[in-house]
């Protein structure tokens, strides 16, 4: 017997995802507006990176071989900045979190009241901020303080430093979103999200591949190009303006499950599948 196709209420988080798509879509766009100023200076140093390296890799009057010098002293600088941008984006990023939370747990919202309270919660978790601000920066320079020219050494650091510095976002948001969710100390709050990232990285891999084309579009224009160009401008404006908060929404609704899975069904009862109707095994196959 087919199901009615009517709106029905979501009994699993999977379900959440569609439901918000049938009732309140343009929340995402709303709170990616709410969430564009504090992704400026992470935006800035992405921009600075494509913009700078491309004009000391086409610049002329530098020679050949000065040129990675150059290039591994700009990136060192740069890398400086985000111990004060990924602080900046988490008072941003907490406010998401608290509409997203009061979303999923069915507790009703009102968007500008309730993403600055969440501000207001994210200023308090600023040194999670600094912290993993230093980690990304401090694992930044290392990167480009290796001198290798070798290509093949150099392409294996490039890609430790990109797994690493995944790692590092994906401990940053869990962190984050941790602290908005439940009060706890600092050094129970890193133990806690490293334990919850590592036991379930799959899924967070899986997740991020709603990430993906943006990275690819990113990556094909530097590799053909080297600089900024109309592709990448493209790629930024279509997935800042949605793609980015759809992504986070998607990692929430992960994270409020393994939640529910590790935390709320023992330690905290009356959050478990909060926001939920019924049982998800109760779900009829379409």
């Amino acid at each position: 017997m087919k199901r009615n196709k009517s709106l029905s209420l979501p009994i699993s988080r999977r379900q959440q995802y569609r439901f918000l798509f049938q009732t309140q879509a343009s929340l995402l766009f709303k709170l990616s507006f709410l969430l564009l100023p504090f992704l400026l200076p992470l935006l800035a140093l992405i921009v600075a990176s494509i913009v700078g390296s491309g004009s000391i890799v086409n610049d002329a009057l530098i020679a050949d071989e000065m040129k990675f010098d150059r290039l591994c002293n700009f990136f060192r600088i740069l890398s400086l900045f985000f111990i004060v941008a990924l602080p900046v984006f988490q008072i941003g990023l907490s406010g998401v979190i608290s509409v997203f939370k009061l979303w999923i747990w069915n507790q009703g919202f009102i968007l500008f009241r309730d993403f600055r309270k969440g501000m207001k919660e994210g200023l308090r978790a600023l040194p999670i901020g600094f912290f993993y601000g230093f980690l990304i920066a401090l694992l930044s320079l290392g990167m480009f303080s290796f001198g290798s020219r070798n290509l093949t050494y150099y392409f294996i650091a490039v890609f430790l430093y990109a797994l690493l510095f995944f790692v590092l976002f994906l401990l940053f948001i869990c962190s984050t979103t941790l602290r908005l969710y439940y009060e706890t100390s600092f050094g129970n709050n890193l133990k806690t999200s490293f334990i919850l990232t590592f036991s379930s990285l799959g899924g967070h891999l899986l997740v991020s591949l709603t990430f993906a084309p943006f990275l690819i579009l990113c990556g094909i224009d530097l590799l053909l190009f080297t600089r900024f160009t109309f592709l990448s401008l493209t790629a930024f404006i279509v997935y800042g303006f949605f793609g980015f908060v759809h992504t986070l929404f998607i990692g929430q609704l992960y994270r409020v499950h393994r939640f529910d899975e590790t935390i709320n069904a023992k330690q905290f009862q009356d959050h478990y599948r909060l926001g939920l109707f019924g049982e998800e095994e109760d779900e009829e196959d379409e």
